[in-house]
């Protein structure tokens, strides 16, 4: 916002301020001139004497009149102030029509000194339109009154047959030393309210800044929540891929037996069709060999497939946990055997081998296989060595506990697993990222993944509900 701007602004909230004041004003007047109507009323019945000739009983015709100057007086200043509230004409109406009152007050109680006060009030309640011409006007208007009526009837204004000049201009005189103060009092009302519009226009101008600088910090700060989700999402993919690596090496004996059994089955097949020796039972035998072994291996790299995928873009469905632990085994099992590692599935017994969660299917089978290698990296050194999943159903939350034959980990290094780049595992074997990773994958999942210190092996559980409940849970992926 410029300077030019801020001016502009500052002149708008000064006017609308002063607006709103001058309308709660002429809200006031029209309400003090409609009970000055009926003062000026009862003045002219109780109070103003019937005749100014002597003791008769006759209402003089000044008196009607009396009544009907207040008239004309209140009806329609209150009429402009119902329809046109806060109008800069209305405050000269008003003035106008305010001092006709006490002109009329002083005519109707005689000239007593004590209606003159009546003047002064008028002055202070015109005082809060904060205008000093509407003091000007009504000034003037006092000391032209003062001066004719003094000069062609005393009697109304002073109470006295006759009255020297010098009293009207004494009785102006004491009307501008109250003018003084109530000008002064406009002046610093005025300063008051222009410092407070200036206040308001700079505050505006702070507020407009610091929403700018809001917006832009939020806008940098989702850019940099985009930029680390693509990191971590290039972080799991490597930590995916170091997992692959490790168990190259299995699933290739792991692929490699079964196809070695195809081939010696086809072998025998084609030496016993060259030779005419071959039966159907026998022919039969083979090809079922042939197709368990091809069905074991479409598992493997079913498996595989499943876990390679890339699966930041994938929502949450419902996929069988026993299936996606299974086929998770499928492509490790070979590297456990080979190393003499023992790897058993525990299902509880109320658990069906089709029960469904909601979840991530591939992030899953990536947690499940990066505890499966912390285990077996953990305890291929020792003579004991089993690894156990064990899948638990609590009611509202699924319970996955993958439990191996070490002593746990030591309480000086529990409270770092977590952190990420953190591993106890030989340089260029571990990245660090597993674990955590892993914990932010099951979070994600609003569950959780933790060390089970109570099992005297190492235990990690891991718990997630069954079902999400929450559509925001969906990932977002730039």
């Amino acid at each position: 916002m410029s300077k030019k701007n801020i001016e502009k602004r500052k002149v708008e909230i000064f006017n609308k301020h002063y607006t709103t004041l001058s309308t709660k004003t002429d809200i006031m007047f029209a309400k003090l001139l409609c009970f000055e109507w009926i003062v000026g009323i009862f003045f002219a019945v109780f109070i103003t004497p019937k005749t100014w000739n002597g003791d008769q009983s006759s209402i003089h015709l000044h008196v009607y009149a009396a009544i009907g100057i207040g008239a004309l007086a209140a009806l329609y200043p209150m009429y402009l102030t119902r329809v046109h509230p806060g109008n800069l004409k209305n405050r000269y109406f008003i003035t106008i029509s305010q001092i006709t009152f006490s002109i009329l007050y002083t005519h109707l109680t005689g000239g007593r000194i004590e209606t003159h006060f009546h003047i002064f009030g008028s002055l202070a309640f015109l005082s809060f339109y904060r205008d000093w011409k509407t003091i000007a006007l009504a000034t003037l208007i006092t000391t032209f009154d003062h001066l004719f009526r003094g000069f062609y009837w005393p009697q109304s204004v002073y109470g006295v047959l006759s009255a020297s000049t010098y009293r009207a201009l004494e009785h102006s005189g004491w009307v501008l030393f109250e003018v003084f103060f109530l000008l002064t009092s406009v002046r610093v009302s005025l300063a008051e309210l222009w410092s407070l519009a200036d206040h308001q226009s700079n505050l505006e101008l702070t507020l407009s800044n610091v929403e700018k600088i809001v917006n832009e910090r939020t806008s940098e700060l989702q850019a940099s929540k985009e930029l680390i989700l693509e990191q971590q999402l290039a972080l799991v993919s490597t930590a995916k891929m170091s997992s692959l690596g490790e168990m190259a090496g299995g699933i290739a004996h792991e692929i490699n037996t079964p196809l070695a059994i195809i081939q010696m089955r086809a072998e025998q097949l084609e030496e016993c069709a060259k030779e005419r020796d071959l039966t159907k039972d026998q022919a039969l035998e083979s090809l079922r060999v042939i197709q368990l072994t091809v069905t074991r291996i479409s598992k493997i790299i079913s498996g595989l497939r499943s876990f390679a995928r890339d699966g930041k873009r994938d929502n949450m469905h419902k996929a069988s946990l026993v299936k996606i632990i299974e086929e998770t085994f499928s492509f490790c099992k070979e590297r456990f055997s080979n190393y003499g590692v023992q790897l058993e599935l525990k299902i509880e017994p109320n658990i069906p081998a089709l029960f469904e969660v909601e979840c991530r299917s591939t992030e899953i089978s990536q947690v499940v296989l990066n505890l499966l290698n912390n285990s077996f990296d953990a305890i291929i050194g020792l003579k004991d060595k089993w690894v156990r999943v064990e899948l638990l159903d609590d009611g509202k939350d699924i319970l996955v506990n993958v439990i191996d034959s070490g002593s746990g980990i030591p309480k000086d290094l529990q409270s770092k697993i977590m952190l990420p780049f953190f591993t106890t595992k030989e340089v260029g074997k571990g990245t660090g990222l597993g674990l955590s990773l892993s914990q932010g994958i099951i979070e994600a999942h609003k569950g959780k993944l933790f060390l089970d210190n109570s099992c005297a092996n190492t235990k990690f559980s891991l718990v997630f509900p069954k079902l999400q409940e929450e559509p925001s849970l969906e990932r977002k992926a730039g």
